[in-house]
C-alpha cells in the first residue's frame, strides 16, 4: 500500500528517523542521524574524534578542523548492546544509553530505541538478546557501534 501525498510525521530528521511509530524506523534501512563536532585527531592511528552529547566516536578519516560540525549515520544493524562496559574488544565506539522503547520488528528481531545524552538511536537486535539482557524501558545499557558513516 502506498502512502503518496500523506504526511507520516513532522519534526527534525534525527527524531523522525528514530520514531518507532513511523515506518522509516522499522525497515532494513533503519538508521539514526547524530549531530557531532570534531574534538580532535589522532595522527598515530588516523582517527578523527567526534563528540556528541552522549559521548565520543572515533572514526577513520581526515584531520578535520576542531569544532567542525559533523553529521553521523548509524545503521540499526551496526549496534550491539551489553550490560557492562567492554574493554577487550575491537569496537572503539562504546557509550552508555537508556532503553526508551522496544518494538517487535520481525519474527526474531526487535528495534530498541535508546537515548544517550538526549540523542535517540535505534539498534536492531534479536528477541533472544532482549530476553537474555532483560531489557525494558528505563534500563541502562552500553551501546557498541561497529561502523559509522560520516556524512559531511
Amino acid at each position: 500500500m502506498q502512502n503518496l501525498g500523506r504526511t507520516r510525521g513532522t519534526g527534525p530528521i534525527e527524531e523522525i528517523l528514530t520514531s518507532l511509530d513511523i515506518d522509516l524506523a522499522r525497515g532494513n534501512q533503519a538508521s539514526a542521524l547524530i549531530k557531532a563536532s570534531v574534538s580532535g585527531y589522532d595522527e598515530k592511528f588516523g582517527l578523527t574524534h567526534l563528540e556528541f552529547p552522549g559521548g565520543m566516536f572515533s572514526v577513520t578519516g581526515e584531520n578535520l578542523t576542531i569544532g567542525h560540525a559533523a553529521r553521523l549515520k548509524i545503521a540499526a544493524r551496526d549496534f550491539s548492546l551489553t550490560l557492562e562496559h567492554q574493554s577487550d574488544t575491537s569496537i572503539l565506539k562504546i557509550f552508555t544509553a537508556i532503553v526508551d522503547q522496544i518494538l517487535p520488528n520481525w519474527n526474531s528481531q526487535v528495534m530498541v530505541r535508546l537515548i544517550s545524552g538526549g540523542i535517540p538511536m535505534l539498534p536492531r537486535i534479536t528477541q533472544k538478546s532482549v530476553a537474555l539482557l532483560d531489557l525494558k524501558a528505563g534500563k541502562q545499557v552500553f551501546a557498541q557501534v561497529k561502523s559509522i558513516a560520516l556524512l559531511n
